[in-house]
């Protein structure tokens, strides 16, 4: 059910690419593919570096170092 929602935000063209680069690094995190969702938050800390809810997921993942995201 949830991957209709991220093929409709992907395939949305009023959707912010933020919006589209957060849900790829959720369904990646979802999927066990670390590397994309980790490139997915590269991509949207390098277009805005004060994003507070990558900074966040960033500080969670830092708790948890068993994954290496960033």
């Amino acid at each position: 059910m949830a991957i209709k929602h991220f093929t409709a935000i992907v395939e949305d063209p009023t959707v912010e690419p933020s919006l589209k680069a957060m849900n790829a690094a959720l369904l990646a995190s979802a999927e066990g593919d670390w590397d994309r969702a980790t490139n997915a938050l590269r991509q949207i800390i390098q277009n805005d570096p004060d994003n507070h809810v990558v900074s966040r997921w960033t500080m969670a993942n830092r708790a948890c170092p068993d994954q290496d995201m960033l």
